[in-house]
């Protein structure tokens, strides 16, 4: 008698299995395509999920490429993004790189924290060498945000530190070829609307980029009714935000620029590297919150003589300010292009880049 395991393909019926996966595959693509289509038809936008893995790959990309051996001594080559989501609107890195060539441009802005915590880290990382744009204000560099973005730093060192990130490599560049490429696997489309394709459901505006780059639609995505909505909850938000992590004092706040910031913009520095503080735009609204002549005089006018770092605040680049403000606190992806630009045109004018005509 022969035995089950010798014999068990006899008992396997013989079938054109290509032929029904490829006619299954087709009825698959044939179900999804029109909602993908549709889904396109109405404005909806690709956009990849900002998950922690890609802010660590990103992370991981801040060094000079090993065949650039004279890149450290011939300048910073690279500039790191780093702030909320100010930073994650209003400046495009592709852009950025287009206007500066040689050099690569790596967005670590984190939604709803501020950046300290990835600035102390790039300034213990000795193979750093580059050029940091800090997105700062009363807020952002004031002690009470020292840790709110730590959870990111931490699972950079821990996730992508060893050989286990090419796992998580692997999973993030198929998910992200994915999602940059069809609306059926888009971070902004939830699995219900997917599996009850609602005709007419209003599009996300914010499009987020592989690069992480946040392009955000208030014009083009947006109802005027919508952007009211937004810009009135967005005003609230920031301002109970405001009053949960700005500095107590004016003491407070200079004695985190001299412990806090100080010291990691100097071992940036002394690596050839450099930090520019850089103040975006906010609408009339929130005036009263970032820019008025006492804060400027307060808190503003002081980072640079402290830190030893230049700075650069909106108000005083005209066409920077002249920018609208949809939303009082971010700017519509059009108008970050243009923010870019003139970025580009600062950094050249105060010698913070260095770009071959």
């Amino acid at each position: 008698m022969p035995s089950s395991t010798s014999n068990s393909n006899s008992r396997i019926p013989h079938a054109p299995y290509g032929k029904q996966w490829l006619l299954a595959l087709l009825l698959f693509a044939g179900l999804l395509l029109p909602v993908e289509l549709a889904l396109r038809e109405q404005g909806h936008l690709p956009s990849v999920t900002d998950s922690m893995a890609l802010w660590a790959y990103q992370r991981s990309q801040v060094y000079p490429h090993p065949r650039a051996a004279d890149e450290t001594k011939q300048g910073a080559k690279h500039i790191v993004l780093l702030g909320s989501s100010r930073m994650q609107l209003g400046v495009a890195p592709d852009v950025l790189e287009q206007t500066l060539p040689g050099y690569t441009v790596t967005q670590l802005g984190i939604n709803g924290t501020v950046g300290l915590a990835v600035l102390k880290d790039l300034a213990e990382d000795p193979a750093f060498t580059g050029l940091v744009i800090y997105d700062a204000n009363i807020v952002s560099l004031a002690r009470q945000g020292e840790t709110s973005q730590q959870r990111w730093v931490d699972y950079y060192r821990r996730e992508w530190s060893h050989w286990g990130r090419w796992d998580k490599m692997a999973n993030l560049t198929i998910q992200t070829f994915l999602q940059e490429r069809f609306l059926l696997f888009s971070s902004t489309l939830s699995p219900r609307q997917l599996l009850v394709f609602i005709p007419g459901a209003a599009p996300a505006y914010i499009e987020t980029r592989p690069d992480r780059y946040r392009a955000a639609h208030y014009y083009s995505l947006l109802t005027p009714a919508g952007l009211d909505r937004l810009r009135t909850r967005i005003i609230d938000l920031t301002q109970r935000n405001y009053a949960r992590t700005a500095p107590t004092s004016q003491a407070d706040f200079l004695d985190s620029l001299h412990t806090l910031v100080r010291p990691a913009v100097a071992k940036i520095q002394q690596r050839g590297g450099n930090v520019l503080f850089l103040h975006f735009p906010v609408g009339a609204e929130l005036r009263d919150l970032y820019d008025t002549p006492e804060l400027r005089r307060q808190y503003w006018d002081q980072i640079a003589p402290i830190t030893g770092a230049p700075t650069l605040h909106f108000a005083d680049i005209p066409a920077m300010r002249a920018l609208p403000v949809p939303d009082a606190s971010h700017l519509d992806a059009k108008d970050a292009r243009r923010f870019t630009l003139l970025l580009a045109d600062e950094l050249r004018r105060l010698q913070l880049v260095s770009v071959a005509e």
